[in-house]
This record gives structure tokens, sequence and C-alpha cells, in this order.
């Protein structure tokens, strides 16, 4: 009989502390793993080591996941510039269609002086999210999850990244 793996691998591993960013301006990924719940008013609060990265706001956008991704004004920039070369040279039937459509489904989000802000419902629903979310760094990007779909394919990315991380060392690079 095949043994399932425990749920104490499928869970996140967050580290209880705010996501650090430091400054995204000298190109700092987005790291670590939170748990968070909506307050009554069904407002995010961002932690606060990534606040500074959102004064000014930014874009929410159905990502892959299925999450919720949040990025600042040039990270959404960026993702455009990637679609417009990337899409076209899909050969997708409508290209145009396809980037019209993402950014019809961006949501801009201002947060307060408590780095709140509330979620659009259409993206929270889409992705199941309804009072608890995992905020996951994602590199280039902040990722809001429903814990309970957060996690489902923890054990594959560990292994995948566990069998490269043995490789590491191998390289033969002085560090």
């Amino acid at each position: 009989m095949e043994q399932l793996p425990s749920t104490d691998l499928t869970r996140p591993e967050s580290t209880g502390t705010a996501l650090i960013s430091t400054s995204r301006a000298l190109g700092l990924p987005f790291v670590d793993t939170n748990e968070h719940a909506l307050d009554a008013k069904l407002r995010l609060t961002l932690p606060s080591g990534v606040r500074a990265d959102f004064v000014d706001g930014g874009l929410l956008v159905l990502w892959s996941g299925p999450c919720i991704a949040v990025l600042t004004e040039a990270g959404f920039a960026r993702w455009i510039r990637f679609a417009r070369q990337a899409i076209p040279a899909a050969g997708y039937d409508d290209p145009a269609g396809t980037i019209r459509y993402a950014h019809s489904q961006a949501s801009r989000f201002k947060p307060d002086v408590q780095g709140r802000f509330q979620l659009a419902d259409r993206l929270r629903f889409a992705v199941g999210i309804d009072r608890d979310v995992t905020i996951v760094g994602a590199g280039s990007r902040l990722e809001l999850w429903n814990p309970a779909t957060y996690g489902a394919d923890l054990v594959e990315h560990r292994a995948n990244l566990a069998f490269h991380q043995d490789q590491y060392d191998l390289l033969g690079e002085d560090v």
C-alpha cells in the first residue's frame, strides 16, 4: 500500500516574520510565506516588510496557480512587456484580445497608512479566498493563495529543488 505524505509536508513553511523585500530598487526578490486573514471589511494587510514597495499602490492580477499576483506598477509593466512579445509568438487567434484581457482583469489598489487594501471580489472569488490568505513571496511578485490550495504540490516542488540543491556544490565554482 502506498504511504501518503503527512500533512506536515504539504503545509506552507511560514517563518512567522514579515516577508522580506528590503528594496525592490536593488532587485531583491519577494521571499517568505505568511498566513494572514482578511479583516471584517475584507481588507488584506500587507506584511510590514513589503509595505514600502507598495506605498504608491500596485496591481492585482489573476495568476496561474490559481492565485492572485500582487505586482508593483513596474512589475505589471514588465509582465505586459513580456506578454506583448510572448503572446503573438504563441500563435493565438487573437493576440490583441489576449493582451486586452490581461489589462481588463487587473485591479489597481493603494494601501492605506496601515498597509490595508480591499481585494476585488471577482479576484477573491476566482481563487477561493474567503477569510484566510497565504501570502507567498514569488520573486518578482507576491502571491495570494487560498490556504487549502497552496501547498497541494509542495512535496513535488521540494523534491525538485532538493535535487538541484544536491548538485549545486558540484559546479566547482569558488564562492
